[in-house]
């Protein structure tokens, strides 16, 4: 598409985008609406289109039915002759009842569309109202097309020399396959771009967001699943029509004229079924001309499909000019290997090659040491380290030991201070004392065993302190054997200092 095609196709006129922003503010906001005409909530408006789609799926479950019990119809018409019996009018007489539930269902479904079309300005222009108008008094005829019961007309008339006899139902059978146009109709509803949104952008780019645009969209998207579905429609087509036509003169079952249809569009056409009447021919030739367009175009499809794009190309081209650089290269790189292979020591190939060898073992023998001799170290290095562990252990219980001696041995010095400092006071008075009873203790045997006497109290006074609770010192369980060792050492000092005294 050229710039002046981009231009023409984003302008709007004035007017429209003065619709377009004069329309209520309640359409795309979700607040509750104003109680004006025309307006319609949004989640109402949404629930009014799967309605729509709903009705539309079962509108065309209905035209599907009916057109089946149509060609059944004639096909038990023809079975009885060409004379209409009780089971015949009675299938009419269903017929009648479905075509006139499926007229009533197609009102309900221009009923909401108009609904929904007055919901935004843009979309309820009088043109539109129209069409719609025009489109529903179209789809209401093509729902009641259909043999009323009691009638029964048959024509006999000679073509091509040869006898045939058709009856009304047969005629009408061809009109009857316009209910298809309903599968059209609900597939451009269903489809993902049918909404208020994209229906208001094309309105304004004046592009018919009903039908067309909705087949066009479909096809891109899906060009083979299109093209295989019209294929085996028109194939189906061809055979019940060459049946209900073909009947009276070449009786062959509805199976080998879906053969002929699908030979005949293909362009094959083996000759061992043809038509002999007029209507016959003209089926079968427009059947033919379908078939060309319909192949065609699935070759164009498939040239499109296995078309390289820009960066595909580019890619081709890389990889072959990289190719063509390999061979090149490669060719260079065997002269050069020659030329090194003459000027090397080793005349002949096979020498060069031995020495490779023998490179490449010399090259595993080294990584084997190698992994070996590591695995070697690793395995010294975990017995060393859980070496190191157990006696980092073992010092540190003894640290931990030591550092209960050592707020023991704190507290015994500072006992033994007290102690001293006491035995001091006590023994102070008494030195001069003692000093004289000495000298006289001859002489004087009265003041000798007074001091002997005072030498034991003294003693007693002393163990008496060191066994008092306030003496006592609080000590671990694994310092019990400690301190009694000290105790002992303690007294047998004292004694002997007072023996000495």
């Amino acid at each position: 598409m050229s710039g002046h095609e981009n231009k023409n196709f984003f302008s709007i006129r004035k007017s429209e985008y003065r619709n377009l922003f004069s329309t209520p503010v309640s359409i795309f906001i979700n607040k509750s609406p104003q109680k004006e005409k025309g307006v319609v909530p949004p989640k109402k408006n949404k629930s009014n289109l799967k309605l729509v789609l709903w009705l539309k799926f079962i509108s065309l479950l209905f035209s599907v039915f009916n057109l089946a019990l149509i060609f059944y119809e004639t096909e038990l018409l023809f079975s009885n002759n060409y004379v209409i019996s009780q089971k015949n009018n009675l299938l009419r007489g269903i017929i009648f009842l479905l075509c006139f539930i499926h007229s009533t269902l197609v009102f309900k479904i221009y009923l909401l569309d108009k609904h929904n079309q007055e919901a935004s300005s843009l979309l309820s222009t009088p043109i539109a109202s129209n069409m719609k108008k025009r489109d529903l008094i179209i789809d209401i005829i093509i729902s009641m097309m259909h043999v009323p019961p009691g009638l029964n007309e048959i024509i006999d008339f000679f073509q091509m020399g040869i006898y045939t006899r058709l009856s009304i139902s047969d005629i009408m059978l061809p009109f009857s396959f316009f209910r298809l146009k309903f599968l059209l109709v609900f597939l451009s509803q269903a489809h993902k771009i049918n909404n208020t949104r994209y229906s208001l952008i094309l309105s304004c780019h004046k592009i018919d967001h009903r039908f067309l645009f909705m087949m066009k969209s479909i096809k891109k998207e899906k060009p083979f699943q299109v093209l295989l579905g019209i294929l085996g429609l028109t194939v189906l087509i061809v055979g019940l029509l060459l049946r209900a036509f073909e009947k009276s003169i070449t009786p062959n079952s509805i199976w080998n004229w879906l053969w002929f249809g699908f030979v005949t569009e293909s362009t094959v056409g083996y000759g061992d079924i043809y038509p002999k009447t007029h209507m016959g021919r003209l089926i079968s030739g427009l059947a033919a001309i379908t078939g060309v367009f319909i192949f065609s175009y699935k070759v164009a499809e498939v040239r499109e499909l296995c078309k390289l794009s820009k960066i595909e190309l580019q890619l081709c081209n890389s990889i072959y000019k990289n190719k063509q650089i390999y061979t090149k290269l490669f060719v260079q790189s065997v002269i050069l290997i020659q030329k090194w292979w003459k000027t090397n020591l080793y005349k002949s190939i096979h020498c060069h090659f031995k020495m490779l060898k023998e490179a490449k073992k010399f090259q595993m023998m080294n990584k084997q040491i190698k992994a070996e001799s590591e695995f070697r170290f690793e395995k010294q290095l975990i017995e060393s380290s859980l070496i190191i562990e157990n006696n980092f252990r073992k010092c540190k219980k003894r640290l931990y030991n030591a550092n209960s001696f050592k707020v023991l041995a704190s507290v015994f010095a500072e006992k033994h201070h007290l102690n001293m400092r006491k035995l001091k006071k006590l023994y102070s008075p008494n030195e001069e004392n003692a000093h004289t009873l000495s000298v006289k203790q001859k002489s004087n045997n009265k003041g000798w065993n007074m001091f002997k006497k005072r030498s034991e109290a003294v003693k007693k006074l002393y163990l008496r302190t060191l066994k008092s609770p306030s003496a006592s010192l609080c000590l671990s369980p694994c310092m019990s054997k400690g301190r009694s060792d000290l105790d002992s050492n303690r007294e047998s000092s004292v004694l002997s200092m007072v023996d000495l005294d």
